[in-house]
């Protein structure tokens, strides 16, 4: 997946008018791991380099982000955390079809998708952990490891997911019924699922769980990403059309 940053199309002009006329930016604060990390650094850079004052505005949902975009005056400023193909509706609205948000940069690709800690698969002969899922390398495997995952003994796995309202959560319950995978989603705040799978890594335990980058997980913990089946445009209006019939 690609990230994009998007801003008014006049924030950046405001730098030919002098110094004393610099307004106060003010950066969409969406609160998960990845965005904190960006806009801190673009803080730094606009305050310390540039010589802006900057605001973080709390805005937690991607379409009430879009909207404050485009208010007059605009509420934010800069969205520094777009991901696509997530919000490509939303980009199609606000920025293709109104024209009142611009596209100013494609900072990274971000992989998103779900891992197991890597000593489910190899073991940890330092921690005495022997692996139990050695030949787990695809989700499409899942099926045949419900056991390892099944938290609450219901018969069916578990995966650690995302919060409601985020667009990758309702992705990873499309791609749990299109995979047909026998897991259901536990959906918790971001900080709750960072905590289980701290939890779980330290002592050991198996879990699945839904992860993105950048964060400082795949820094602190050893994760193996699960191969997934490859984007198509085919696959994305499948979702489309599931995410419709859902509704």
């Amino acid at each position: 997946l690609s990230i994009v940053i998007l801003t008014i199309s006049l924030i950046f002009l405001v730098s030919c008018t002098g110094p004393k006329t610099k307004p106060t930016i003010k950066i969409a604060d969406m609160g998960w791991m990845s965005n904190i990390q960006v806009i801190n650094i673009m803080k730094t850079i606009l305050e310390d380099e540039l010589g802006y004052e900057v605001e973080f505005v709390p805005t937690l949902w991607a379409e009430p982000t879009f909207i404050a975009l485009t208010k007059d005056p605009p509420e934010v400023d800069i969205f520094a955390e777009c991901w696509m193909p997530n919000y490509q509706p939303l980009v199609d609205k606000y920025v293709t079809e109104k024209g009142k948000v611009e596209i100013v940069s494609t900072s990274y690709i971000a992989p998103q998708g779900f891992v197991v800690p890597t000593y489910v698969i190899k073991g940890d002969p330092e921690r005495g952990i022997a692996p139990l899922a050695s030949n787990l390398y695809s989700v499409k495997q899942l099926n045949d490891y419900i056991y390892l995952f099944d938290r609450d003994k219901d018969g069916r796995g578990d995966l650690i997911g995302g919060p409601k309202g985020w667009l990758c959560t309702e992705i990873n319950e499309w791609q749990l019924e299109s995979w047909e995978l026998n897991y259901d989603q536990l959906i918790q705040d971001e900080w709750v699922a960072l905590s289980l799978l701290t939890a779980a890594y330290q002592e050991g335990e198996p879990i699945l769980s839904y992860c993105y980058e950048p964060t400082w997980l795949s820094f602190q913990f050893e994760l193996t990403w699960l191969e997934t089946p490859a984007y198509s445009n085919e696959a994305w209006n499948d979702y489309k059309v599931w995410k419709d019939w859902k509704v």
